[in-house]
């Protein structure tokens, strides 16, 4: 299998240049991540493959305005037949990737963690802030933006898969919802 700690180091290298959305991002769902996992079942090699994988093409995908999962997933899979992963190996965790995003449909365990883990990162302040971030980079309007947090807050209540994530995400989701619905007063 891979190495742990040169998947890691890729993945701060292959994020340095975007500071919201970047490492500290991937660190924080990791985090969500360890709690979330606690008492499940799961691959930890391919949790902990798809934790460092699942953002890395943000930083490519804002610069060219390209689709952020599939640039990630494209990354992910050369960087794994580069590195000892086997084809069960990689098809698990570009899984991961795939459906790591709020209308994910994750089926193997370490999907439902690391899409809740994703999820619980999105739907906190720092979620806000890398929205914010996010759709500054893409020039989008203000009407735009308090749409897109109208939508996103009427999707997030529904879009947890495990136990925990469920019940962590209370306090998250409710912030995001009342920020949605102030910048739709202030904007529109």
């Amino acid at each position: 299998m891979h190495n742990a700690r040169a998947l890691e180091e890729f993945a701060k290298n292959r994020l340095r240049g975007i500071p919201v959305l970047g490492f500290a991002c991937i660190l924080r769902v990791r985090r969500n991540a360890e709690i979330i996992s606690e008492g499940m079942d799961f691959d930890g090699k391919i949790l902990h493959a798809a934790i460092y994988l699942h953002n890395l093409g943000m930083e490519q995908a804002l610069k060219y305005n390209q689709d952020a999962i599939a640039t990630s997933m494209a990354l992910a899979k050369k960087l794994m037949l580069n590195n000892n992963f086997t084809q069960s190996e990689i098809d698990r965790v570009l899984h991961c990737i795939s459906e790591a995003h709020l209308n994910g449909k994750p089926k193997t365990a370490e999907a439902k963690i690391l899409h809740d883990a994703k999820m619980l990162d999105e739907c906190g302040a720092s979620g806000i802030l890398n929205d914010c971030y996010a759709l500054a980079q893409r020039k989008k309007t203000s009407p735009q933006i308090a749409s897109h947090f109208a939508s996103k807050a009427s999707l997030l209540k529904g879009a947890f898969f495990t136990q925990s994530g469920k019940e962590l995400s209370g306090g998250s989701i409710a912030l995001y919802v009342e920020f949605a619905k102030s910048l739709e007063k202030e904007i529109l």
